[in-house]
């Protein structure tokens, strides 16, 4: 009797954890288990996918990103920005020291700045990010007006600053650094939502330009880089 009493409890054991290990495997209901994580994973490896930024305050909260300063100084080569007006206030000059240390090692920064008077691309833009498009203008000249100015405080390293404007009514902002080397590449992509605030972005970063999404993400922003005019003084803005 203790014989088939210790059966049954087995069996019931051992079908418990079979159910347990399986639900584990598939997932069951939110729970979207380990084959699912394993298929994600697997799919980012292969994008490049590296870092997910929910909100623009996880970006501070990571240790391999911290502020847009931190980050930027990681580079070993260079740095690109694509997007609207970068930064301002504070972070603005935190961001012009960085720059400063970057050029005094020979590394390139590429600036690429919405143009301030192309009005079809600013009333796009604004609608990604919840502000209008004079305020954008005005914020992008201001921005044009101060980086040129501190231009001319690099001497012999400023021609290792770029200040560039594009034409590209963008719905995201990126940070490339090093484009020139495949493995260590990075891009971290803030992408704004439609009628949403800009600081309810949200980011990605990928990295490795030999992976399928990085690559293309390098060659768009590249695109736009290479298309984009050089502005060497406030008054081409207006040419």
């Amino acid at each position: 009797m203790k014989e088939i009493v210790f059966g049954i409890i087995c069996n019931i054991i051992v079908a418990f954890l079979t159910w347990i290990i399986t639900k584990t495997y598939h997932g069951y209901k939110s729970f979207k288990g380990i084959k699912h994580a394993a298929r994600f994973n697997n799919d980012c490896f292969k994008a490049g996918i590296i870092n997910v930024f929910p909100t623009r305050k996880t970006y501070g909260e990571h240790k391999d990103h911290g502020t847009s300063s931190e980050y930027i100084s990681r580079a070993e080569h260079s740095v690109l920005y694509v997007g609207y007006w970068l930064a301002s206030g504070t972070e603005m000059g935190n961001l012009k020291e960085t720059i400063r240390n970057l050029t005094a090692e020979r590394k390139t920064v590429s600036l690429i700045f919405i143009n301030p008077y192309n009005d079809n691309s600013l009333l796009t833009c604004s609608d990604y990010i919840g502000i209008s498009s004079e305020a954008i203008k005005s914020r992008v000249k201001t921005v044009i007006k101060d980086l040129l100015d501190f231009k001319k405080q690099l001497g012999e390293n400023s021609h290792y600053l770029i200040i560039k404007i594009h034409e590209v009514p963008l719905s995201a902002s990126a940070f490339i650094l090093d484009d020139t080397t495949s493995k260590k590449c990075r891009i971290l992509v803030d992408y704004k939502i439609y009628k949403k605030s800009r600081e309810e972005s949200y980011g990605i970063e990928f990295q490795d330009a030999n992976k399928v999404i990085t690559k293309r993400m390098l060659d768009s922003y590249k695109i736009i880089a290479n298309e984009a005019k050089e502005i060497n003084n406030i008054f081409e803005l207006h040419k």
